[in-house]
């Protein structure tokens, strides 16, 4: 259920409504779904007059915007930490593990942001966030490219490895957000799942014996 608690009498300065606005934003999309936020039910939510959301977002796209935004520098974040040395002597692909659940875990634990982070949107319209997913690309690019310096991944071609590794983590993470038991995933625990498919993945990055 809904739990942010908001006070009808409060008094907002600055940009505390905008924080407020994304905040209930997003407990809104986690309860009802994107079809059924707009900016005057996100109002009356708030406890402001029906015209204030517009003081911060020209409409529903430009909230959704910010919504997303904060989705993708969320998650650079929770990746970054998990792609950390823990111990001196942990190697890359141990990490590569744990930072390919981490992206898994972030959906299913921010499903809100989930459902906004990848629609289409202008990117000259909408710079912040433009940069925000390019910065989270760049995250995942620059982990492969370690891989690659240290030998674990097929040289050349980062971007491509980075495509192929993002594509498999959200797509294991749509498909089961579906609820579905699907012929390729079946029943398996989640972390089991996670870690059988990204095993997977590796056999397409990892150098080829032929290969330098």
């Amino acid at each position: 259920m809904w739990s942010v608690s908001i006070s009808h009498d409060k008094s907002y300065h600055h940009g505390n409504l905008r924080t407020v606005l994304i905040e209930v934003g997003i407990a809104m999309l986690q309860e009802e779904g994107v079809e059924a936020l707009s900016l005057r039910m996100l109002a009356k939510r708030v406890g402001v007059s029906h015209n204030a959301p517009y003081m911060h977002f020209a409409d529903k796209e430009a909230l959704l915007a910010a919504i997303a935004e904060q989705g993708f520098l969320l998650l650079a974040d929770h990746i970054q930490s998990a792609l950390e040395l823990t111990t001196p002597d942990e190697d890359w692909l141990v990490r590569f593990h744990r930072g390919c659940r981490a992206y898994v875990m972030f959906m299913f634990e921010h499903k809100a942001h989930a459902q906004v982070m990848f629609h289409y949107y202008d990117s000259a319209k909408y710079p912040d966030l433009s940069r925000a997913s390019a910065n989270t690309l760049y995250v995942l690019e620059s982990w492969i490219q370690q891989g690659q310096a240290a030998g674990y991944v097929t040289p050349g071609e980062s971007r491509r490895w980075t495509t192929l590794t993002w594509s498999l983590l959200h797509g294991i993470f749509v498909i089961l957000n579906t609820k579905r038991t699907l012929p390729p995933l079946g029943d398996k625990p989640l972390d089991t799942l996670i870690h059988d498919h990204v095993s997977s993945l590796y056999l397409g990055l990892k150098p080829r014996p032929d290969e330098p």
